[in-house]
């Protein structure tokens, strides 16, 4: 599921209309299956592209749902406090279980974060072993 919006040019959007941006959208949605899928074969794949709010939309989707896969964006914590998380919302507001993808390339860097840190410094309270 793709949600797009279009509030007009005041809203810093690249797209001139309301039919360019659910297209924009649409494009965006197939780049990011054919990344994922590349030239596996799949079942069959519901693509859904909708107007409105991404969080209210998924809401709605998930009232049928057993399960809700979201992807993040990696936004951090400024951006969440200002704009609001959708996976917060969606979290918050659906009956079913929710499962936050996180996305790759951040997940990839906090890892290795992770191991240099731990790398860097040895245990606290591990003395020498004898």
């Amino acid at each position: 599921m793709t949600v797009w919006s279009w509030d007009g040019l005041e809203s810093g959007t690249a797209t001139s209309s309301p039919q360019e941006a659910k297209r924009r959208a649409s494009e965006v949605q197939q780049g990011e299956l054919d990344d994922m899928l590349g030239d596996r074969s799949v079942p069959v794949v519901e693509k859904l592209v909708l107007e409105g709010r991404p969080s209210e939309q998924l809401c709605t989707a998930a009232l049928d749902a057993e399960l809700l896969v979201l992807g993040s964006h990696g936004h951090g914590v400024v951006h969440d406090v200002l704009v609001g998380s959708t996976s917060q919302h969606v979290i918050r507001h659906t009956s079913c279980p929710v499962v936050i993808l996180p996305d790759p390339r951040h997940a990839k860097r906090e890892l290795k974060r992770h191991h240099s840190k731990h790398r860097a410094s040895p245990p606290q309270g591990i003395g020498p072993m004898f």
